[in-house]
């Protein structure tokens, strides 16, 4: 069977442009993801992000810890997937997931930068960019991002953090305190 071949022609809008990238399957390393955000003039630098990594629950996981973040005067930004019904459940900004407008506009951002890579990006490379994008550009204080089990070589975990900026989490809630606690900007007046 022969593989699908990336067209040089651009598909009619950025939502079709993203979903053609499916084709590609999923690409293990971060040579793409770090070429992209480059290009987007690093966005995942913006704020601090918080990866919730494993096999099972991470959707939940995800959603619990930004819900408490909000809950404690944060703004925050959530991705997760797979989506169910659109594809703008995966991208939450204070618990809300974004526009269509929004999604369109900055997935024609991810295309324009995607175009100077050396290869087209996976599916899951570019909607992670984008929604590193979205959350700088609604200048989030913290985004929660759910990986899968593969952590050390998925797309959220791209950027090239000191250990400080990126805390581990774990499996109990104290720990999960003191990881975290000295780690947050300071929430906004309220």
């Amino acid at each position: 069977m022969k593989s699908p071949e990336f067209s040089t022609a651009r598909p009619p809008s950025p939502r079709q442009y993203l979903f053609s990238l499916e084709l590609f399957g999923i690409k293990l390393g971060l040579e793409q993801i770090r070429g992209l955000v480059a290009a987007l003039d690093h966005p995942d630098r913006a704020f601090p992000s918080l990866i919730v990594a494993g096999t099972n629950g991470k959707g939940s996981t995800a959603a619990m810890i930004e819900r408490a973040l909000r809950a404690a005067g944060y703004r925050t930004g959530r991705y997760t997937s797979p989506h169910l019904v659109d594809i703008e459940e995966r991208f939450c900004v204070d618990g809300l997931q974004i526009s269509a407008a929004t999604f369109d506009r900055i997935a024609a951002r991810v295309r324009e930068a995607a175009a100077t890579l050396p290869a087209p990006p996976s599916f899951f490379e570019a909607t992670t960019a984008l929604a590193l994008d979205v959350f700088r550009e609604a200048r989030v204080d913290v985004a929660v991002l759910e990986v899968g089990p593969a952590a050390a070589s998925t797309p959220p975990t791209s950027s090239r953090r000191s250990p400080a900026r990126s805390p581990r989490l774990t499996s109990t809630t104290s720990s999960i305190s003191a990881t975290l606690s000295p780690r947050l900007p300071p929430r906004r007046p309220g």
